[in-house]
């Protein structure tokens, strides 16, 4: 049964055509040389830095990623990703983990898109650990970073829910929609305030 609603998930993805979109900001391969890529693959870990804004405020143009090579199993809803789409690396965030048939997929979206697709494991490049920005480092494992990027995570998927909910029903009723939009609203002023205080106390 939980491999048949996977499934449906992801047909109902592809039919309200959320992962047909074409991506153009990310890392362009050739912009990735074959000593970074060794390198990466030998020791797990490497450092990259960000050509858009598609996940702004959290990593801006300019900011650089730390970013490892994980198990599929470690990556947590809310945490940011970095993956192979055609020939772009693109770093964006984990909205919803699927599993079908021991295979882990994740839904991702920007956090300024309003578009999600679906990420296979064999795209999946790592996962990102810290942001540097103007030489201050953030800690994304650290426990208020964890709790933020959960929040975020939680009400990107209520939004994604909500858009999924209504390609498939041609009448929601008003007051579920007012409910899952104030959840998001919820979600998202919890999560600008710890952001705030975690850039605070950063600084």
């Amino acid at each position: 049964m939980g491999a048949a609603f996977q499934f449906t998930v992801k047909r109902d993805i592809n039919r309200v055509k959320i992962n047909l979109r074409k991506t153009t900001n990310g890392l362009p391969l050739n912009l990735v040389s074959d000593k970074w890529l060794k390198e990466y693959e030998k020791t797990g870990k490497g450092w990259l830095r960000i050509l858009s804004d598609s996940i702004a405020p959290r990593i801006q143009t300019g900011d650089q990623i730390l970013i490892a090579q994980v198990a599929p199993s470690n990556i947590h809803i809310g945490d940011i990703i970095t993956f192979w789409r055609n020939n772009l690396l693109v770093t964006h965030r984990v909205v919803r983990k699927v599993r079908e048939e021991g295979d882990v997929y994740f839904i991702e979206r920007g956090d300024r898109y309003s578009q999600h697709s679906l990420i296979d494991p064999q795209s999946l490049m790592g996962k990102v650990l810290q942001i540097k920005k103007d030489e201050k480092c953030y800690m994304l494992d650290a426990i208020p970073w964890q709790i933020f990027n959960r929040i975020v995570g939680i009400a990107i998927y209520c939004a994604f829910t909500t858009r999924l909910i209504s390609s498939k029903v041609p009448f929601i009723p008003r007051p579920l929609k007012n409910i899952m939009n104030r959840v998001y609203k919820l979600f998202a002023l919890i999560s600008d305030k710890i952001l705030r205080v975690i850039l605070l106390r950063s600084k």
